[in-house]
């Protein structure tokens, strides 16, 4: 039996990326390069995990692990830098996590909520397999974000909704950025994946980046 050559198949993806230029920054490449993907799906899906396929999450309701490329139509924008303290809202397999872990290092800080309580477990178990202790997950209502551990520098949503949180905006720093898909849930096309910069005065301005499709977040029915 073929043991796979993971550590070849992932050079193969960073370069792949770079040719279709959904890498541009050193520093999200070189966090695909360490990030063991296949380490975040199930193993009778981990000859697939870097052939560009969304994979499901076990037992969730409908999730599932994006193709890698996709965490760079949100990450590079946010221009993650070591240090920075960073929220994840969504976090599916983990894999997400781990990527902003490798670009924040050491002397930042990666929270990452999730909402479906078998995405949570299984985010939790990839993470401690794949050896990243530090990533701080919490199951819970991303609306709200979490303001126990703001604020952060730089926040990424993942999943869509009609307008941005307004207490995801108030746990951004001054500078900061956000990244979020917005749009109706049932629109067709997809959701506008929106920018955010909060300027060092407070003042917010948003840059459309593109369209993207994302399932819809999940709102608190208190609210």
């Amino acid at each position: 039996m073929t043991v796979p050559n993971y550590m070849q198949s992932r050079e193969e993806m960073v370069m792949r990326y770079l040719k279709r230029g959904y890498l541009r920054t050193p520093r999200l490449a070189e966090s695909m390069r360490r990030a063991p993907r296949e380490l975040f799906v199930e193993s009778h899906f981990s000859h697939l995990v870097y052939s560009d396929r969304p994979i499901p999450i076990p037992h969730s309701k409908g999730d599932w692990t994006p193709q890698a490329y996709q965490h760079s139509l949100f990450y590079e924008p946010l221009d993650l830098q070591k240090g920075d303290s960073f929220l994840e809202v969504g976090t599916g397999s983990g894999y997400g996590a781990a990527l902003a872990w490798e670009m924040v290092g050491s002397r930042g800080r990666v929270v990452t909520l999730e909402i479906d309580e078998e995405a949570y477990s299984f985010a939790k178990m990839c993470l401690a397999r794949a050896e990243y202790p530090e990533v701080i997950v919490v199951n819970t209502n991303g609306y709200a974000g979490y303001p126990e551990m703001a604020p952060y520098d730089k926040i990424c949503v993942t999943a869509s909704s009609e307008a941005i949180p307004s207490e995801l905006l108030q746990q951004l720093k001054k500078p900061g950025r956000l990244v979020a898909p917005l749009g109706a849930k049932a629109e067709l096309r997809g959701q506008d994946l929106m920018l955010f910069k909060k300027d060092r005065e407070g003042k917010v301005t948003e840059e459309k980046l593109g369209t993207v499709i994302c399932s819809p977040m999940v709102v608190d029915e208190d609210r």
